[in-house]
Formats: structure tokens, C-alpha cells, sequence
């Protein structure tokens, strides 16, 4: 059975999810377009950058949980 990220995540979960990814994109992007370097961030960049994903490790794990397991 697939589920979706709504069948997953609760209301509140889900736009919170959301919002992590929106402020995670500008920090992410810039090291896809390094080739992955993490080093082309700047040290604060680094510290939030580093801060929103352990904010979102809890929602892949519940994610992962419910997909692939």
C-alpha cells in the first residue's frame, strides 16, 4: 500500500515538514551546485544549515518507517 505524505504525517506535522524543506532549499541548493561540498557555506550558514536537518530527521525516519517497512 503507498501512502502519502498526508496519510503519513498528521496535520500539523505535515506543515511543519513543509516549511523545513522550504527554509533547507536555499542552503541545500547552494551545495548540490558545489558538487556536494558543504564547505561552500558559510560558517553560520553551516550551523542552520546542519540545524534544520536534525529538525527534519524525525519526519524522513516516521517517513521511512511507513514506506519502507
Amino acid at each position: 500500500m503507498v501512502l502519502n505524505l498526508k496519510e503519513v504525517l498528521d496535520p500539523q506535522e505535515f506543515y511543519q515538514f513543509i516549511s523545513l524543506l522550504k527554509d533547507i532549499v536555499p542552503y541545500q541548493l547552494k551545495v548540490s551546485q558545489a558538487n556536494g561540498c558543504v564547505e561552500i557555506l558559510k560558517q553560520e550558514e553551516k550551523q542552520v544549515y546542519q540545524q534544520l536537518q536534525q529538525e527534519l530527521k524525525p519526519y524522513y525516519d516516521k517517513l521511512d518507517k511507513a514506506w519502507f517497512t
